[in-house]
């Protein structure tokens, strides 16, 4: 039977080394590709001053997140969640963008169609704090997961102060009008009455 020493083993055992850190690295690197974040929102974490208008969140993930499996699409829709400052739930229209620029986005739209199971109508508030919940079961196309879960809150504008805001700005602009109208009328009023001064003035030399 034919025994190595350990002067002849060593070579070999640093080259079983190598390939374990090599298999090791690669796996690290494949697990982080499949590692789903969430790179941007509309409206921002913190936003104030949303639009109540057919108002709705982007999301923008770093993979693509069209799920090719009902079941995963269905798992989704149900991983999102928005809520209002006293905890009801708003239904949600989930819509996924196909992922051609390389950007995995979605739309996630409130529902006024829709009652949740409170029988909550998806009635947008005026000046009202909303959070929207991403579970980290949020899954992308390729089997990645979100990992954390995440949460966006921001604050739907003030339409009272809105509307008070667009009405001093009508109010303003009628008044410059008014005022760049006079300033017009007098200015040509006078040209003609300097006109009018200087025909009469050659009238009397001619006389």
């Amino acid at each position: 039977i034919y025994t190595l020493s350990l002067h002849d083993a060593l070579p070999i055992l640093v080259i079983i080394l190598a390939l374990i850190i090599i298999i090791m690295t690669t796996g690290i690197g494949f697990a982080a590709e499949k590692t789903l974040t969430l790179d941007k929102t509309y409206p921002e974490d913190g936003a104030t001053g949303t639009s109540i208008d057919n108002l709705s969140i982007k999301l923008y993930f770093n993979e693509d997140v069209s799920p090719k499996k009902t079941a995963v699409k269905t798992a989704n829709e149900k991983a999102i969640n928005l809520v209002d400052n006293k905890g009801n739930s708003i239904p949600l229209l989930i819509k996924y963008t196909p992922d051609k620029d390389k950007i995995g986005q979605v739309l996630v739209v409130a529902d006024a169609s829709r009652t949740n199971s409170s029988q909550h109508k998806a009635t947008i508030k005026n000046k009202t704090r909303y959070t929207l919940t991403i579970d980290k079961s949020f899954t992308a196309a390729n089997g990645a997961r979100l990992g954390d879960e995440k949460k966006i809150s921001f604050t739907t504008v003030d339409q009272n102060q809105s509307s008070k805001v667009q009405f001093a700005l009508m109010g303003l602009m009628i008044i410059v009008m008014v005022v760049a109208t006079s300033r017009a009328t007098k200015k040509q009023m006078k040209k003609r009455s300097e006109e009018h001064t200087s025909e009469l003035q050659s009238l009397v030399i001619i006389s």
